[in-house]
């Protein structure tokens, strides 16, 4: 087999992405993309409404250092600093807790967390007065 030459690469690459598009799959991608942008709407509403119940929860006022590195699901507003001033503490500075997970404890166990003798008790789920979350 000969050699192709750059004319007749650029040829073959232009006619592979040409593309055959069917109309059903057009459609059905269309379909997708119009769900995914609909889902990523709702996340946004849904983020709006936990950084408003949130605000009237915070009564501390805490410095919190340096920001953790951002995750693809972590809240679009600064959750960290709210519950941070609801729980009067950063629990995301203990390794493995992130804002999600740190979101949970404290709507399962609410903001007093002086039943856990210290931050490894609250990640180990151990309190003082022997019950644990789940």
């Amino acid at each position: 087999m000969a050699p192709l030459s750059r004319h007749n690469r650029e040829a073959e690459i232009a006619r592979a992405l040409t593309g055959n598009w069917r109309e059903e799959h057009l459609f059905v991608l269309a379909q997708a993309l119009s769900m995914f942008d609909s889902l990523a709407q709702r996340i946004v509403e849904c983020d709006a409404k936990i950084e408003a119940l949130l605000k009237p929860l915070g009564c501390h006022e805490i410095e919190l250092g340096a920001d953790k590195q951002r995750h693809k699901h972590t809240p679009r507003f600064d959750a960290r600093t709210a519950l941070a001033r609801w729980a009067g503490v950063d629990l995301t500075r203990i390794n493995g807790l992130g804002v999600g997970t740190v979101m949970t404890i404290l709507c399962e166990v609410g903001p007093d967390l002086h039943a856990f003798p210290s931050f490894a008790a609250i990640a180990l789920g151990v309190s003082s007065e022997k019950r644990s979350f789940r």
